[in-house]
């Protein structure tokens, strides 16, 4: 077993559980962010001061490609295990089939209030500027839909585990907790 992790501007690193065995495998650049996924990291690399990429990292050969271009270098993507979800310099999300490659454009980050977006099933969530915004992003035709409106509503957590999204409300410091499985039983958008 092991532990994947980053040295910012060194590189990507594993080491045993056991704290043995420490192996450099990727080495320098500055990283945002990492995922492993059966056998496979997935990371990306700021290019420059606004621009960052997306690249795959295969551990059993140690095969290394890029998967994404003009990625916006300060914001993070997102790894499901089937789809990344990315935001571009364009101002817009998008989403990458790892299963066959093909690339397209899903919504608009600049309607994410503080640009995080947490995935839960086959949904995105994010703070919109009418409240908690939703989408299937495994559907080509989806669009974005307000599942509570208040414009001052902000996403804290999701908790994937029992589908709990919490966020805050009424510019209020009150917490409010989301039961996502409901929302995603009673509709397909």
């Amino acid at each position: 077993d092991w532990i994947y992790y980053v040295e910012p501007s060194n590189g990507i690193y594993r080491i045993r559980t056991d704290g043995k065995k420490r192996e450099q495998l990727v080495k320098g650049a500055a990283y945002t962010s990492l995922y492993y996924v059966d056998g496979t990291l997935y990371y990306a690399i700021k290019d420059s001061a606004a621009s960052g990429s997306i690249w795959r990292y295969e551990t059993a050969n140690s095969r290394t490609e890029k998967l994404v271009s003009n990625l916006h270098e300060w914001r993070p993507f997102y790894n499901d295990g089937q789809y990344i979800l990315y935001c571009k310099e364009d101002g817009y999300v998008w989403i990458y089939s790892l299963s066959s490659g093909n690339i397209r454009r899903a919504f608009s980050y600049l309607d994410t209030r503080n640009g995080n977006i947490l995935l839960d099933g086959n949904y995105a969530y994010w703070s919109g500027p009418e409240g908690i915004m939703r989408i299937n992003y495994t559907l080509p035709n989806s669009q974005p839909v307000c599942v509570y409106h208040d414009n001052y509503a902000q996403i804290m957590f999701l908790n994937v585990f029992d589908h709990q999204l919490g966020f805050t409300v009424g510019g209020d410091i009150v917490l409010c907790l989301l039961d996502t499985s409901s929302l995603q039983s009673r509709s397909t958008g």
